[in-house]
Formats: C-alpha cells, structure tokens, sequence
C-alpha cells in the first residue's frame, strides 16, 4: 500500500526532497535564490504596488537623484561667462558642469565656441 493518497502528494514530496537536497548541497547558492525571492516581493511587503515605485521611494530616502529629464536651465551670459573663466582656469568639464548645474554637453558647446 502506497503511503500517498493522490499523484499530487507523490510530486510534493519529490519536489520537497529536491528542495532538501539542493539546501544541503549548496547552501550557498540557496540562499542567494532565497533572498531574490524575498527581494522579488519585497515591493508588495511595503504596500507598493510596483517594483519601480518602491525603487523611487528608496531613492528619494537616500538622496539619489533619479534619472530623467530634469529642470532645463537657461544658459545666461553670465553662466557663458563662469563656464569660460572656470575652463581658463583649467577646471574639468565635469567639475565645472557639477558646480554650475548644468550638462557637461552644455559646457563642450560653451568652450567650443
């Protein structure tokens, strides 16, 4: 007499001895499956309804600024004219892009012309 009672019991416990040996074969490598399930879901355990907005939300908690078309920033002619002294003086496109707020595209037009 079988110990199971239906096929659906007999295919659980062979996947269950599966599991059981694939956790003592490489624990390590099962972990790392066990936490990308946990992080999978880790979006709906927070009350966010995709992955996308809580990834947003922890941004903004860390200060990370997200990716996107930002605030256009007019190029005044005093901006031309801190971008060529701040070259002049031998400063970096991106250094001085960073300092001004402004694209390092922006500053190579600037220093171009």
């Amino acid at each position: 007499m079988s110990q199971f009672t239906s096929y659906e019991e007999y295919e659980r416990s062979l996947i269950e001895k599966a599991l059981d040996q694939a956790r003592k074969e490489a624990p390590d490598k099962w972990k790392v499956i066990e936490r990308q399930q946990k992080l999978a879901t880790a979006h709906l355990d927070y009350g966010f309804p995709t992955k996308s907005e809580f990834i947003r939300a922890l941004q903004g908690v860390r200060g990370v600024r997200i990716k996107g078309k930002g605030k256009r920033v007019r190029l005044t002619p005093e901006i031309v004219a801190k971008v060529k002294d701040l070259k002049a003086q031998g400063k970096g496109t991106t250094e001085i892009s960073r300092a001004l707020g402004i694209s390092a595209p922006s500053v190579y037009k600037i220093t171009k012309a």
